[in-house]
């Protein structure tokens, strides 16, 4: 972990400019990275803009990401089911010449499967159109969940940009969204619970979480705020589990991803703390 003090020599410039010349042996490109993923942060608080503006006296942190190894949870000759770790866009394990038949956000980890030929990604597609993929994902939260379980229904549209990203939430005119959730675990001002999406909306369980009253920890993107004290390099949203039938095959494969060692650090941390 690197850490400055700003000088008045180095106040007014961009926080990408700063880096550069303290750590001059990493590129650009590279430094620009560990900011998007979360890793730098001006006075305790993540920021994700590498051309923002340092001030005099402001605390500056950066922390190396490094990418974890991907892992084949299952495998044949039509399809492959990956552990997705976070950090690693969906394209990157994408097969040539065959479409993503779904999608994790880049900083969402777990289950995520790739079709291999065309016939497997066909039965695939529908199977995810008709919403007979049950879905089951791992979220820790802010402040600590009263109820013990819930439905979250509203109609999800984009209404801002930031950082390169489409930002979501409920409108009128948006694409109808339902998650079901049960409270698994209360922490030290934050909640484990499991989601389980019936609808597969853009952001769906962070928006539907964000505005249950409780974002998830980590998602700078949609809570600039949290009342618990972690902070999370990445948003703690864990795809556990899927089920599918098998595209060729018709088996039912139930497929579950283990919990990432960032994930369970976190936890532990909040038992302690």
């Amino acid at each position: 972990m690197y850490q400055w003090t700003v000088t008045k020599k180095e106040q007014n410039i961009s926080l990408l400019q700063f880096l550069r010349s303290k750590i001059e042996d990493i590129s650009q490109k590279k430094i620009k990275e560990w900011i998007h993923r979360n890793g730098c942060m001006i006075n305790g608080r993540v920021e994700r803009f590498a051309s923002t503006r340092i001030r005099y006296g402001d605390m500056i942190t950066l922390r190396p990401v490094v990418d974890q190894l991907v892992s084949i949870l299952f495998e044949d000759e039509h399809l492959c089911i990956y552990n997705k770790p976070a950090g690693i866009p969906c394209e990157k394990l994408q097969f040539e010449g065959v479409e993503l038949v779904h999608r994790l956000d880049r900083d969402t980890s777990g289950v995520f499967i790739i079709a291999k030929t065309l016939d497997a990604y066909k039965s695939l597609f529908l199977q995810f159109k008709n919403k007979t993929v049950e879905k089951e994902y791992q979220a820790l939260v802010d402040q600590r969940v009263r109820q013990s379980q819930g439905v979250i229904t509203s109609h999800l549209a984009h209404y801002k940009s930031y950082d390169g990203q489409k930002l979501y939430q409920s409108q009128k005119t948006g694409r109808f969204a339902e998650t079901h959730w049960t409270l698994k675990e209360r922490l030290n001002r934050a909640s484990l619970i499991m989601c389980f999406p019936k609808t597969g909306r853009t952001h769906q369980i962070r928006v539907h979480l964000k505005e249950m009253g409780h974002p998830i920890l980590g998602d700078y993107q949609y809570s600039r705020s949290f009342h618990c004290k972690h902070q999370p390099l990445r948003h703690m949203l864990h795809a556990s589990k899927i089920q599918i039938h098998h595209p060729i095959s018709q088996d039912l494969l139930q497929i579950n991803a283990p919990m990432p060692e960032d994930f369970v650090n976190v936890i532990n941390d909040l038992k302690v703390s």
